[in-house]
């Protein structure tokens, strides 16, 4: 052991030799033979150095591959994917009282490796980044590791090595016969594991998008109902008057969209993507509260209307049946409303019955109503029954009208025999 340390540490120098131009052939040969020597070991440093590059970017790059395959393993199944969307948010109250939404998994191999945001346009649904720019990005980080390692420039073509690879002997420049030295492009170009391995990779991403993919099928209602939504001319639907269907299945199905908008999770693990919904949340929730907020200014002005309408005409026509006539003119008009008011009593009481489906839903989705619009809506059934009492009460006096009708119109009669007798004698007269 100490004799080989010994012979380790002992100094090496090379020859040394007289000036080129009084140099012995056997100085020559022997120059030549050890530049020619120090040009080998130069040469096997440059394969060394070579080879040391290769295999740190070949092992860099099955690395990330390694990585990405594994992270792809947690990959949920489909018909967990799919399942997603129906699910209940999980919430569990902590400590303090407030609920807090279920934590993220501490586990490191459950961590997604990458993040991406799924965008919500009124045409589409779409990744930000996308895969193209996830192959671009993670491929140029390939190229670059390669680039990197390709700028190392090799050590036989220097010019520092020149005493060596090309010497001057009798002041004479011998060729350089060692050429520039190995490729390290060429060993990456026939390397076909190498190139196997960048496959793997971007079929890694692209197996990591299918399955966004997927998750990202589940929001196609979502996209449907936003694009409905946004299509919606909400000033003209102001000027319309539609029925209390229309009214009970629209709040019904805005509801729903919100509350399911809402449900949402911000963000969801699918293996190697995070994928980020925060921004799709944030432009969802505000479309169907835009409809809504139209209905709810609709709806109570709607239901005011008619209340005030079916209040005054069953005031109106209470009125009218209370009214005692005193004419035979009168007589008429009040017989003739008697028929007209039963026939219109039932859809009066129809009309009350949808105003008063109105004003539940108005309560069920708690819109907006100033409380006098309830205290007048509370009148309005008391109108509709004193209208009811008040037809029943002229159909039992109406053989009593019918009497008094006669007794006026035979009295008109009489008094118009008269005033037809008086006509003839002025007549006769003049």
């Amino acid at each position: 052991m100490q004799s080989s340390i010994s012979f380790i540490n002992m100094p090496w120098e090379l020859p040394t030799y007289r000036d080129s131009e009084k140099m012995t052939y056997t100085e020559q040969a022997s120059k030549r033979h050890h530049c020619m020597r120090l040009t080998c070991f130069i040469r096997l440093n440059d394969y060394l150095i070579e080879n040391t590059m290769h295999v740190l970017t070949v092992n860099a790059v099955n690395s990330l591959l390694n990585h990405l395959t594994d992270k792809l393993k947690r990959t949920p199944s489909a018909d967990v994917i799919q399942k997603w969307i129906t699910e209940e948010k999980p919430e569990v109250p902590d400590k303090k009282g407030t609920l807090v939404v279920e934590k993220q998994e501490e586990d490191e191999s459950l961590i997604p490796m990458f993040l991406t945001e799924l965008m919500l346009t009124v045409q589409s649904l779409l990744f930000e980044p996308s895969l193209e720019d996830f192959l671009d990005v993670i491929l140029g980080a390939v190229n670059h590791c390669q680039n990197t390692v390709l700028s190392v420039p090799n050590l036989v073509p220097d010019s520092y090595f020149d005493a060596f690879t090309s010497p001057y002997i009798n002041n004479k420049l011998e060729e350089k016969t060692c050429g520039t030295g190995p490729s390290l492009a060429a060993v990456f170009e026939d390397d076909k594991n190498f190139h196997t391995i960048i496959s793997q990779i971007k079929e890694t991403i692209q197996a990591a998008f299918e399955s966004a993919r997927l998750y990202a099928a589940t929001f196609e209602n979502f996209q449907l109902f936003f694009k409905e939504n946004e299509s919606l001319d909400l000033q003209a639907l102001k000027l319309q008057e539609p029925d209390v269907n229309f009214f009970s299945q629209q709040l019904e199905k805005y509801h729903k969209q919100h509350k399911d908008a809402v449900a949402l999770r911000p963000t969801r693990n699918v293996g190697l993507l995070l994928i980020d919904t925060r921004l799709l949340r944030e432009k969802l929730i505000p479309s169907p509260l835009r409809c809504l907020e139209v209905l709810n200014f609709m709806l109570p002005r709607q239901s005011k209307k008619k209340v005030d309408a079916i209040i005054f005409e069953a005031q109106d026509a209470e009125y009218k049946l209370e009214f005692v006539p005193t004419t035979t003119t009168e007589y008429v008009h009040s017989l003739l409303f008697l028929d007209e008011i039963q026939e219109r009593i039932e859809s009066l009481e129809d009309e009350g019955n949808i105003v008063t489906q109105m004003y539940k839903l108005i309560e069920q989705y708690q819109v907006p109503t100033p409380p006098e619009d309830f205290a007048v809506f509370a009148t309005m059934k008391p109108s509709i029954v004193a209208v009811r009492n008040a037809i029943d009460k002229s159909v039992g006096d109406r053989e009593s009208s019918i009497k008094q009708f006669c007794v006026h119109l035979g009295s008109d009669l009489e008094e118009l025999n008269n005033e037809v007798n008086e006509v003839k004698l002025q007549a006769q007269v003049s």
